[in-house]
């Protein structure tokens, strides 16, 4: 079963789009070239894309001209079929379909995405738009936010326990054992802060880069319209 949100109050619909020659249709394109999600838009009943991103070169790893000569069966996980229909159906009655998608990029790795198509009017035509976001990316910062929280419930519990710690280690009543054991908990607990410290460094620095550029050695793109299994049908799905 597809897996299903419903869209924000703010989501595409046919009446959105901004034509060219509407005067703030050029802003409309400059915003979408440089938005930070993958933008794959394609005309129902055409095998390719129409438009493509900067995102959508750096999500793929193909150029742009390799991708406005590809269609959605060329850069769709193979394991995705089954749910096609699904998405198909869902995206003709209400206009829109929110949810999670696997991408294949050149090299035939899979990328998971949130996905996000809806149908958009523009000069007359409608096109489907699709709006692709790592997941990888948000699961890293899901990460790390979850880390500084229990970095701060960390930290809470190793100031009392350091606090102690001090004040046994300075008290001459305890045995010298103790008073050892006490500031080996004190060094203890400071170290802890630090590490965690550190394993939230670690984490930030772990943040997903730009993907390498292409090479000339990666493989060539099927023709557009043919998939993975060489299937010649009009796309309708970006």
């Amino acid at each position: 079963m597809a897996r299903l949100t419903a869209p924000s109050q703010h989501a595409p619909r046919p009446t959105d789009a901004l034509p060219a020659s509407h005067p703030g249709g050029g802003l409309y394109e400059v915003l979408l070239e440089h938005a930070t999600d993958a933008l794959l838009v394609i005309e129902p009943g055409q095998p390719c894309y129409s438009v493509v991103n900067a995102a959508a070169e750096r999500l793929l790893r193909f150029t742009r001209p390799e991708l406005l000569g590809l269609g959605p069966l060329d850069v769709t996980d193979p394991a995705e079929a089954p749910r096609l229909a699904e998405v198909r159906a869902h995206l003709a009655a209400h206009g829109w379909w929110h949810g999670t998608w696997g991408l294949r990029r050149k090299d035939a790795s899979i990328v998971q995405t949130d996905a996000t198509l809806a149908r958009v009017a523009v000069g007359g035509r409608i096109l489907i738009q699709g709006l692709f976001r790592d997941r990888g990316d948000r699961s890293l910062e899901d990460a790390l936010l979850k880390a500084h929280d229990v970095q701060h419930e960390l930290n809470n519990r190793l100031a009392l326990i350091t606090g102690y710690a001090e004040l046994l280690a300075q008290d001459a009543r305890l045995p010298p054992d103790l008073q050892e054991a006490a500031r080996e908990a004190l060094v203890g607990g400071l170290g802890a802060v630090e590490a965690g410290k550190r394993l939230i460094a670690c984490f930030a620095a772990l943040a997903p880069q730009a993907d390498p550029p292409l090479t000339s050695a990666e493989e060539t793109p099927p023709r557009c319209g043919q998939g993975s299994r060489g299937s010649a049908k009009a796309n309708v799905l970006p």
